[in-house]
């Protein structure tokens, strides 16, 4: 499992199976000649073992006045393989693409061409599994932060609060784009969204086809916080919206995932609240919804899983011991 240290600059390579082990660390490349910290907002698995991290730099603390090298902005994706990470080398063995403010949020379609997100622009990146990379203009005022990747290889583009002239305010537009496809293609989805939806984010169930749309409030507070459940056809064709689940007593909705089989035996969505530890779960198994969600707070488990590896990292977010960024056999990535 791969997670991002924001803050620090750091991305790890963490052994789920082997009580939370540490297996790689690798230090994000420098986007301000004068700054330590490349801020790494997220990342995604591209093709043969890579991934693409997301980068924002310093650019809401610092001013502008010193990007690297030819870059206009502090923004880039990384594109680099774990096994060739080198920190004395540029862009430490990988590939620096400049990108648009800001690159959120990123997902590989079925063909292993990666979609990055990039919520205050009207475009994408896509980096090719050759190495090309280009930005392709799609018809949302911004393309994030939600980027998810559908299981018959699509990408789906949320965009909360589309201000294009052509489109109503939060229409329920998202844009997806095909497996292997470079074209984006506009989808309403059809549930009965006004201007108190925001769609932020999304989740897909495989078996039966379904997509759990998520709105949120966190940039609009009057907006409506529900997950909104479409159905698809085995072609995962137009969605069909058949329900809308309220979250009573939630605020700042921020992301949602697909959680197969938890300890009760049931499939279930699980949502995070931003700025806050605080998760709600859902379970879609019967889709009728028929009790109101749960709070449930972040596990003692889970927080010292993190306060044991963030105790290993220097105060200074210098390199971490031998013993840490040593890979010891990549695991499956999930």
């Amino acid at each position: 499992m791969w997670l991002t240290t924001q803050k620090d600059g750091y991305v790890w390579l963490v052994d789920q199976h082997d009580d939370y082990r540490i297996m790689s660390v690798l230090k994000t490349p420098m986007l301000m000649g004068n700054e330590t910290v490349s801020w790494p907002h997220s990342l995604c698995e591209a093709a043969n073992g890579t991934i693409v991290v997301n980068l924002q730099g310093w650019t809401e603390l610092n001013d502008m006045s010193k990007p690297v090298s030819n870059f206009s902005s502090a923004y880039a994706a990384w594109h680099v393989d774990p096994d060739a990470y080198d920190p004395d080398m540029y862009a430490h063995g990988g590939v620096l693409y400049e990108a648009l403010p800001k690159p959120v949020n990123c997902a590989a379609d079925g063909d292993g061409h990666v979609i990055v997100g990039q919520d205050a622009s009207p475009s994408v990146l896509r980096i090719s599994p050759d190495g090309t990379a280009r930005q392709i203009s799609v018809e949302l005022h911004t393309t994030g932060p939600g980027v998810v990747a559908a299981p018959d290889g699509s990408v789906w583009i949320a965009s909360i609060g589309s201000r294009n002239a052509s489109l109503p305010e939060t229409s329920g537009f998202a844009a997806r784009f095909r497996r292997g496809s470079d074209v984006p293609e506009l989808v309403r989805l059809g549930a009965p969204l006004a201007n108190s939806r925001r769609i932020i984010h999304f989740a897909f169930r495989e078996s039966p086809p379904t997509m759990y749309v998520l709105t949120s409030s966190l940039f609009h507070v009057p907006a409506v916080e529900e997950v909104l459940v479409f159905a698809f056809n085995e072609a995962w064709d137009s969605p069909d919206w058949v329900d809308t689940w309220p979250i009573g007593g939630y605020g700042d909705a921020h992301r949602i995932a697909y959680a197969p089989h938890d300890q009760s035996g049931r499939d279930s969505v699980i949502l995070t609240e931003y700025g806050s530890d605080r998760l709600v779960q859902l379970s879609p198994d019967p889709p009728t919804f028929p009790t109101i969600p749960y709070m449930m707070p972040v596990s003692s488990e889970i927080w010292e899983m993190y306060l044991d590896m963030y105790s290993r990292m220097n105060v200074s977010g210098a390199v971490p011991d031998e013993n840490i960024t040593q890979d010891a056999g990549r695991p499956g990535i999930v």
